[in-house]
């Protein structure tokens, strides 16, 4: 039993390993071949500007602290955001991630030539920026995802990289270390709420038709929370003409995440709504069903998954929800059940799986 225990643990430590350590980009190579953003765990963007990863972490993985404790930097970085601030205060720093969201929001405007929509990539949880024991880091999914999607036929898009805090831990064998497990699944889940708010200040005014978002598991969270429901940020909601949300395995909730659906600032027409939900599931993800068998916690606690596993048809029951509700909001559901063999994008994305999904993407009404 012990050892069978342990498989168990192994088997879904995607989802509960070790609390280890914060993701932190401040030593992060600033020459990229597509546009990126950077967040903390509060959902403030990081600056082009060299800052040790092991200072951040003394900072509690937040700039907001950092920037507290290193005032000369914080000035000086500033004023390469033409930021007229002389001292650190909680306005400033609101000053600042506007200019830097500013700053990003110029380089993908710029790119509108290549094709009339941008896509978001949008990473889950426990990913690391650099390679670390063994797992594959979030820049070489997003690098696999786009030689997925490049290889349809006609499909042209302008990429943007989004890469947060997810948090990163190893798997224990030990029983008493992996008590704290569970924990931090639940702070990379409040990691990723924040992050939306920073990111739905992005994806406001961009210069595209049509904006698509890509997630994977915990990413869905942070496209929720940018994209829809104004009880907890307040800012102005993307207004493009179409928006493709397209959560890929997703680690969220069904019904429950989807109440405030068309809530939007400024509000909608709810006869014409420009969004458009794509659902990819899998329902012997067990990752997602958090057990293997009979063992293990399941879907609902710490932190509801039941939606990327379709658990007691929590998919198809929002799909009916939505026809019920929200009549004039389109939704698609895409089952990859015995396709898709294991967790990872790479799974979800291997092959043709994705076809019918670029189907429904390029396919707008």
């Amino acid at each position: 039993m012990r050892y069978f225990f342990l498989t168990l643990l192994f088997s879904i430590q995607a989802f509960l390993c070790a609390a280890q350590a914060n993701v932190l980009y401040g030593e992060r190579n600033l020459q990229r071949d597509i546009p990126a953003v950077f967040f903390d765990r509060d959902g403030n963007i990081y600056p082009d500007y060299f800052i040790a990863d092991s200072s951040l972490a003394k900072s509690k993985a937040s700039l907001g602290n950092w920037y507290a404790e290193h005032p000369a930097d914080f000035v000086k970085i500033c004023s390469a955001y033409g930021c007229a601030i002389s001292v650190y205060s909680d306005e400033a720093l609101r000053i600042l991630n506007d200019s830097i969201t500013a700053s990003v929001k110029r380089v993908i405007n710029a790119r509108s030539g290549v094709a009339n929509s941008v896509t978001f990539m949008v990473h889950g949880y426990r990913k690391t920026f650099f390679s670390q024991n063994g797992d594959s880091p979030s820049p070489r999914d997003y690098s696999m995802l786009q030689a997925t999607l490049n290889n349809f036929d006609s499909w042209r898009t302008n990429y943007v990289a989004v890469y947060w805090d997810g948090m990163y831990g190893t798997f224990s064998r030990n029983l008493r270390h992996n008590k704290e497990l569970i924990k931090l699944f639940v702070i990379a889940r409040g990691s990723a709420a924040n992050v939306g708010g920073g990111l739905r200040r992005l994806m406001a005014g961009l210069s595209f038709d049509t904006l698509n978002v890509i997630t994977h598991s915990l990413g869905a969270e942070v496209a929720c929370s940018a994209l829809f429901d104004t009880s907890k940020f307040k800012s102005v909601t993307p207004a493009n003409k179409v928006v493709n949300i397209c959560l890929v395995a997703p680690a969220v909730a069904g019904i429950d995440r989807f109440k405030f659906y068309l809530a939007r600032n400024p509000p909608i027409d709810t006869a014409a709504d420009n969004y458009r939900l794509a659902i990819v599931y899998n329902s012997k993800d067990f990752v997602l069903k958090k057990r293997v068998g009979i063992f293990g916690p399941g879907p609902y606690r710490y932190g509801n998954t039941t939606l990327g596993c379709n658990y007691h048809g929590a998919a198809t029951k929002l799909r009916d929800y939505f026809s019920a509700n929200y009549r004039n909001s389109e939704i698609y559901l895409l089952d990859l059940t015995g396709k898709a063999a294991c967790h990872h994008m790479s799974c979800y994305d291997a092959g043709d799986n994705f076809k019918p999904l670029v189907e429904f993407i390029k396919n707008i009404p």
